[in-house]
């Protein structure tokens, strides 16, 4: 039968093919025609769309999750509803569901390996303990609903059967019958959130024994059978299963919720231990619930005013987003803070600056910073949802992070000192590292990298915005841009057109400095006298600044200051690691760095699906871990390291405009480092210094040239090359003159 929405375009999303069906929705795999990036679209069953409460459980669904950020979780990108057909768009996971990756083993008869597990079950802790602490459970937890994507990640999906927790459930939605848990079995509004790891424990059990504990052609004796009887041991099926493990599973599907693992944490540290894999990983979740869920809208009846391009924004609607409060002022474009109104979230909206709107080539920069930011998935790069032109205006909504940026967090370390541990800040700085690294290997270089760009959340974590200066590799730019005087690098000064990744690393590094000395490196009530110290005069030393600096971190940040790309650190996770064995900290290293080194069985299974999979279980190879004894309380990974940074104090909204700054901008040193710090022997799980070639090693800052008057000497300089440009000119225009 033919799909009558093949082909068709819902607002800026094209409608490709059928990637699967659901209980209630089909999703198409779908093309992002504005940001030009493929997407997953959910539209509800024509069975359903003229029954009211199908339709306010479609949109429930993508309420639930559309104000969450989590590495674990699908992410929901725009929703609308035409005649309607609801729809939501979400991010497109490049891989295959759990439930093929278990066939595939199934097939060979074989198990996947211990660590594959582990990292299977710590991705979907993470991910429930987060949506349980918004207020929402899941309910349909089975592996047809969990992603494997090519590159490891392992992602929730499906939240159609969610429930909310503050507005409860009429108990009319069972759940899948292999996977549900007794007490969702009698009722589905009773479910918990000790539901939901009922059913981690099933397919845990699953993955363990190579099937599940109950199992009957009928789905109704199945769920029978998880009411009354007790789950056959582990061991029966699986012999090579310690006592450990199957004490462990059976824990977890106990018919009691009080009897079993009350948190994904718990459940998961106790699993590593009976598997004998340890690792030092943490969940972060915040703990507010989740916003209430409102009916689903009628078309034409979202109570959008009609834009007044003579009125301000605020209280205005751009397409579905209505714009509340500027929140700042950036080269080209003004942000504001607004309403997602049909996902009832909050959002932050950038709008191109009335004195732009008609210059196409600020209009094609702008479709550039959008198109750079639509092809990063990172979890410390900030989200865009929707690209659109309403009325005339150009704008693109992203994800409101709430926190501060990483300028005013420079201005407490003078008065917070314990509290912005050197620990704390290399962790800070290993994951604006990780977002560096993953934006480059994507063809995209920032060029603006500086703290005002660099947001730090509620949750302590470093998320990199702004890519309006973005410059993809492959489409190139005509130089026209120059960047942060303070933050810019030698090439970029010269053309802007000439950057390398090691530029914004170059950028990183004048933050190190400041961040250990209290300055930056270069200062000047002239922006181009800045740039020309950046490409012509050495740093002064940092530890002539603040003597607590050892000579290995001197090294590592005047490194990263060479004027010649090559002599710096050719990636971020190379700085990451100097930067943490130069302060003899073990690694903080968590997130891509780790995911990227993941048990190659996996992988295997992931990539060639139609291979057969590898039976001989492949140990799983992860970054260093710090050399501290492990507890069965410590947490799950998700994306942050153990340490995880304190809550700022006072932080407020994401683009609320840093203070202006000074001519000389100062702050306090940080404070001398502890002597156990500074002097204690490197540990020896810690990251070494990396060993590269001899023309690009770590060297003493040389001593810096003194001169009676280096501004002087810089405004003549400057002088001469603005006598060279003019004479320049009268001979182009001597010459012009000449052949009319």
């Amino acid at each position: 039968m033919t799909d009558d929405l093949l082909g068709k375009q819902l607002a800026n999303f094209r409608i490709d093919r059928v990637l699967g069906r659901g209980g209630m929705g089909l999703i198409y795999v779908g093309h992002d025609v504005k940001l030009d990036r493929p997407v997953a679209i959910k539209v509800i069953d024509g069975r359903y769309r003229q029954v009211p409460s199908y339709a306010e459980r479609f949109v429930r669904e993508a309420r639930a999750i559309a104000t969450w950020r989590h590495e674990n979780i699908v992410q929901i990108y725009y929703a609308d509803d035409t005649d309607n057909l609801y729809y939501f768009v979400m991010e497109y996971i490049d891989g295959v569901d759990l439930s093929k990756v278990l066939a595939q083993y199934t097939s060979t008869s074989s198990l996947l390996p211990h660590s594959a597990v582990i990292h299977i079950a710590r991705s979907l802790a993470s991910a429930l303990d987060y949506a349980h602490k918004k207020g929402v459970i899941h309910r349909d937890i089975k592996p047809s609903n969990v992603m494997v994507a090519h590159d490891q990640r392992v992602v929730l999906m499906d939240f159609g059967l969610a429930l909310d927790t503050q507005l409860g459930s009429q108990g009319e939605v069972f759940g899948t019958a292999h996977y549900i848990a007794p007490e969702q079995a009698r009722r589905s509004s009773d479910a918990i959130p000790q539901s939901d790891l009922y059913a981690l424990g099933v397919i845990l059990y699953e993955l363990l024994t190579g099937s599940v504990p109950f199992d009957d052609p009928s789905a109704t004796s199945v769920a029978l059978q998880h009411l009354t009887q007790a789950p056959p041991s582990p061991q029966e099926k699986n012999p090579k299963l310690n006592d450990a493990t199957s004490a462990v599973l059976l824990k977890a599907l106990a018919k009691a919720p009080a009897e079993r693992y009350q948190t994904g944490a718990d459940l998961i540290a106790a699993l590593e231990q009976a598997l004998g894999i340890t690792g030092s990983h943490q969940i972060t979740a915040a703990a507010n619930v989740a916003p209430g869920v409102r009916p689903p809208s009628q078309p034409g009846a979202l109570g959008f005013a009609t834009f007044d391009p003579e009125k301000p924004l605020e209280g205005q609607y751009l397409d579905g987003y209505r714009v509340e409060a500027l929140l700042g002022r950036g080269g080209m474009a003004n942000i504001f803070r607004g309403v997602d109104v049909r996902l009832n979230r909050t959002v932050a909206i950038k709008v191109i600056d009335t004195p732009f709107r008609n210059d196409q080539s600020y209009a094609e920069r702008f479709n550039r910073e959008a198109q750079a930011i639509a092809q990063l998935e990172h979890p410390n790069i900030v989200r865009l949802y929707h690209y659109g032109d309403s009325y005339g205006l150009l704008y693109m909504v992203m994800e409101y992070i709430e926190g501060q940026n990483l300028h005013k967090v420079i201005e407490q370390v003078r008065t917070s000192a314990q509290e912005w541990t050197p620990r704390t800040l290399c962790r800070m700085i290993r994951e604006i590292c990780a977002a560096l690294d993953y934006a480059h290997s994507k063809g995209v270089i920032h060029r603006d990298v500086k703290p005002s760009n660099i947001m730090i959340n509620k949750d302590g974590r470093a998320i990199l915005a702004d890519f309006g200066l973005a410059l993809l590799t492959e489409v190139g730019t005509r130089g026209e841009i120059f960047g942060s005087p303070h933050y810019v690098a030698p090439e970029q000064a010269i053309s802007s057109a000439k950057v390398v990744p090691q530029t914004d690393l170059y950028s990183l590094g004048v933050i190190l400095y400041e961040l250990w000395t209290g300055q930056v490196p270069f200062d000047d009530a002239d922006p181009l006298a800045i740039a020309m110290l950046h490409m012509a005069e050495p740093p002064k030393a940092p530890r002539s600044i603040n003597p607590a600096i050892s000579s290995q971190l001197e090294a590592v940040i005047l490194k990263m200051l060479a004027k010649d790309p090559s002599e710096r650190f050719p990636t971020g996770l190379d700085l990451a690691e100097a930067l943490e064995a130069a302060l003899g900290i073990s690694s903080t290293g968590t997130g891509e760095y780790v995911r990227s080194k993941i048990t190659p069985v996996l992988d295997q299974a992931v990539n060639s699906p139609s291979q057969p999979a590898i039976s001989t279980p492949t140990p799983v190879v992860v970054a260093s871990e710090p050399t501290a004894p492990k507890t069965a309380s410590q947490p799950v990974a998700n994306v942050v390291p153990a340490e995880s940074l304190p809550t700022p104090p006072t932080p407020s909204n994401k683009y609320e405009k840093a203070p202006s700054e000074p001519t000389k901008r100062r702050v306090q040193p940080l404070p001398p480092t502890p002597a156990a710090v500074a002097k204690a022997p490197e540990p020896t799980s810690a990251p070494t210094l990396p060993m590269p070639p001899a023309d690009n090693t770590i060297r003493e800052a040389p001593a810096p040239r003194l001169y009676t008057n280096r501004q002087q000497r810089s405004r003549w300089l400057f002088m001469l090359i603005g006598a060279i440009v003019l004479i320049t000119f009268l001979v182009i225009l001597w010459q012009l003159v000449s052949m009319i």
